[in-house]
């Protein structure tokens, strides 16, 4: 079963994700390496923090990232403060209600069915929200690399989380100056954009780089056999030209007589008598 990368902890600002991100990098806290299995959808609770790496178009199939986040739970419309992104839970059957999570951490005050209650402000505290937030790396190997921190709280009880100034090997980690670029921010969409088209160049440009091959320039991955061409196409000799036989010879060399059978010689003499 998965951890999350961190528990009991909420995030405050963009620093406070970077610091996260960065112990991750360093392997001091674990990547989430692939999507929320049922167990470990059913055990989100306030407090858990997980990062993970979208796979894109540079870091193909065959690599560790995870194409998109799922929980199982349903939301509300997303609302945005600084470059995070937040989204309430809401129940999937009936999305004016709460959540069941927010439904199972609190009673209700009459005794009654929640469902027959007013939706109110404590159900709004105690329903569970996502909190996301998403960065650009450039990696040296991997080229352009992208990054996710989703974390989970509800606002009910985010007092009574920690924070990263409680841990602290991730408190006084240094973060490097423009390590971490928002990819909420419509220049670092741009450029994350024409940094893969780059990358795209730069791998086509090795896989295809001319060498040099016994005095000639050949593919450096793929190379076809030299052309061979038929022997006379390749005989450039000039030829002399073709003429006719000279008279004189013809004439001192007659054309022997070809014989013939009988029937053809009257023929021949018949016609001959006629002219």
């Amino acid at each position: 079963m998965q951890r999350p990368t961190c528990s009991g902890i909420r995030i405050r600002s963009t620093q406070d994700a970077h610091r996260i991100i960065r112990a991750v990098e360093l392997n001091k806290l674990p990547l989430t390496v692939r999507r929320l299995d049922g167990e470990e959808r059913r055990a989100l609770k306030s407090g858990d923090v997980w990062v993970w790496e979208e796979r894109g178009a540079v870091n193909d199939a065959t690599s560790l990232g995870i194409e998109r986040w799922t929980d199982g739970r349903t939301y509300g419309p997303s609302r945005v403060r600084d470059d995070f992104l937040f989204y309430t839970e809401r129940d999937a059957e009936h999305p004016e209600r709460p959540s069941k999570w927010a439904r199972k951490q609190g009673a209700s005050p009459t005794g009654s069915s929640p469902y027959d209650q007013p939706r109110s402000s404590a159900d709004d505290l105690e329903s569970l929200i996502k909190q996301t937030y998403s960065v650009f790396i450039q990696d040296e190997r991997q080229g352009m690399k992208k990054w996710h921190l989703t974390a989970y709280f509800a606002q009910g009880h985010v007092e009574e989380l920690g924070t990263v100034d409680d841990i602290p090997f991730i408190a006084s980690l240094p973060i490097p100056e423009g390590r971490y670029r928002s990819a909420r921010n419509p220049k670092n969409r741009y450029k994350d954009r024409d940094e893969n088209r780059r990358q795209k160049e730069r791998q086509l440009a090795h896989e295809f780089r001319p060498i040099q091959s016994d005095g000639h320039f050949v593919p450096h991955r793929y190379s076809l056999p030299p052309l061979t061409l038929p022997a006379p196409l390749l005989d450039h000799a000039p030829r002399p030209a073709l003429g006719l036989t000279p008279l004189p010879f013809l004439e001192d060399n007659p054309t022997p007589r070809t014989h013939r059978c009988p029937e053809d010689e009257k023929v021949l003499r018949f016609l001959t008598q006629g002219l």
